[in-house]
């Protein structure tokens, strides 16, 4: 039970707050591959490259531009090449900072583009220098430029292979062809200059050079296979993990992404550590868990989250998989935006209702109604569309329950209340062994007062204080708290709701959603073209 401001007992659904109905920008579409594991098409591995290419091109610019203005203070013009590849790089580094949509293949090909150009302006410099020394007989200079150029390529070498992500294969590939520019430049110097034939020298360079290939290589193999464990870890099914979008007492909720048809959905993990206590309290966790997958999976009312898969990992966690909504809970929405009107708090939980009219049609209750469990948002062209979620606390009669009278499992504990305190009915308070569908009513009288008011009914300084106002006290008609006129006929309907005594209320779902359509509000009116404009206006 928490006390003060009543968070959520479990973890809400997945939703995107606030996401624009119609955005404004056209993002950038991430290539699915149909072939596991085809670099082209992983668009995981597309911005990473493209993360780690801003930074080494970024880095190779500042050190050009150094290495260019030092020719002027040194007795070492700068060279027209050297500006050329300025130019290279500072182009390359624009389109990498760039707002455009780049392939895999538009990034291997700067990548290219940055290595090689590196690659080009130390062979030449240093085989510059080397020939100039050895054509001069310097033989100091000439061999200690020798050393500076294999180390040189040792280090962009071995940055290539532990930064640049690749297969093992395809590193040695490139840092084969990096490695050609030392020694080609070594063989041609080698055969010209009998100056610098020092065997020491040479072998130490070509051993640097090889051996950065070596760390290279086995160094980018370990890195590919840490992404690829780390990859099958965020994977469960057929769907990937993208972000971790809610958690609480009992789980995670991740947004993921189905890996062949591109769908958004929603996973709901139960934690490890929840599985692995080895008291009671796991067994009622786990039950609790998938008791909310198949009750939810049962209802087919478009107003009810719809659940599409549900299992286990192979690390034994569980899980399912629920649809992906993009809109705001009624929580959100009032401490957002305020209290809403009396028109959409009509249309909002008329549809509720039809949610909890199937739930308790099928003999559930779902217990645990609050604004953090509705959610409003955008299906397809519709706007202000209502999912009822979070079933994690619903009873159901079973068959047998129906033929001895008796429950045939209980999963809440004996002295602990389930539910939030600003939304429960007296009779769950009390624990009452006849809790029904009237528990849900008055849940949502509460929601009601709260869209109307930005209230709730009974705001006490703590947890227990609220269960004894609900238990004992009179609330205050909506109407006389709330900061715009709410008409009678509906002020009527939200105490109806709210009486303490079961059969005081409207005994199902479907009264109150006829109460809904035939109240009258006045010149308040709240419609499609409403809901779009609210949604155009609020949500950008």
């Amino acid at each position: 039970m928490n006390e003060n401001n009543f968070p959520t007992r479990t973890i809400s659904s997945a939703v995107s707050l606030n996401r624009p109905s119609t955005p404004t920008n056209t993002p950038c579409k991430e290539n699915v591959g149909l072939i596991q594991g085809a670099e082209t098409f992983c668009p995981e591995t597309n911005a990473l490259l493209k993360k780690r290419l801003q930074a080494s091109t970024l880095i190779f610019t500042i050190g050009t531009i150094l290495f260019y203005v030092r020719g002027f203070f040194t007795q070492d013009q700068p060279l027209n090449f050297q500006l050329v590849l300025l130019v290279v790089l500072l182009v390359s580094l624009a389109i990498l900072y760039s707002s455009a949509c780049l392939s895999m293949r538009a990034l291997r090909t700067l990548e290219g583009v940055v290595f090689s150009s590196l690659a080009f302006l130390l062979g030449i410099k240093y085989s510059t220098v080397i020939w100039n020394a050895a054509a001069l007989g310097n033989e100091a200079i000439a061999l200690t430029n020798i050393n500076h150029l294999g180390f040189a390529f040792f280090a962009m070498i071995v940055v290539y292979g532990l930064f640049i992500p690749n297969t093992w294969k395809r590193t040695f590939v490139v840092v084969l062809s990096l490695a050609m520019f030392p020694i080609m430049s070594f063989a041609f110097i080698y055969s010209h200059y009998e100056i610098v034939r020092h065997t020491e020298t040479w072998s130490l360079t070509l051993f640097f050079v090889f051996f950065g290939m070596v760390i290279s290589v086995y160094g980018s193999h370990i890195m590919h296979t840490l992404r690829q464990e780390a990859k099958k870890a965020r994977e469960i099914g057929q769907y990937r993990l993208k972000e971790k979008i809610g958690s609480g007492g009992m789980g995670e909720v991740w947004k993921a992404q189905h890996r062949m048809l591109v769908r958004p959905a929603a996973i709901k993990l139960i934690r490890q550590e929840v599985i692995q206590k080895e008291d009671d309290s796991a067994q009622t966790a786990l039950r609790r868990f998938e008791r909310e997958a198949k009750a939810t999976s049962r209802l087919q009312c478009p107003h009810t989250i719809q659940i599409y898969d549900f299992g286990q990992t192979q690390d034994n966690s569980f899980y399912y998989v629920m649809e992906y909504l993009e809109g705001l809970d009624l929580d959100t929405l009032v401490a957002k935006f305020g209290p809403i009107s009396p028109a959409r708090t009509v249309h909002l939980l008329k549809q509720v209702c039809l949610s909890l009219a199937e739930a308790h049609f099928r003999g559930m209750v779902h217990r645990d109604i609050k604004p953090a469990n509705i959610y409003t948002c955008q299906m397809g062209l519709q706007y202000d569309f209502v999912k009822v979620l979070d079933f994690g606390l619903v009873k159901q009669r079973s068959w047998k329950e129906e033929e001895n009278g008796k429950p045939e499992l209980k999963l809440t504990k004996m002295g602990v209340v389930t539910g939030t305190p600003a939304f429960i009915a007296p009779e769950m308070i009390l624990q009452n062994n006849e809790i029904d569908r009237r528990a849900d009513i008055y849940a949502l009288g509460c929601v009601a007062y709260w869209l109307l008011t930005g209230l709730f009914v009974f705001a006490k300084e703590s947890a227990m204080a609220t269960l004894l106002a609900h238990l004992n006290d009179e609330p205050i008609p909506p109407s006389e708290v709330a900061g715009q006129e709410i008409p009678p006929a509906l002020d009527e309907i939200v105490m109806s709701c709210l009486s303490k005594k079961p059969q005081d209320r409207p005994s199902s779902a479907m009264d109150v959603y006829r109460s809904f359509c035939s109240c009258s509000l006045g010149e308040d009116i709240w419609n499609e073209e409403s809901a779009a404009r609210w949604w155009v206006k609020y949500t950008k």
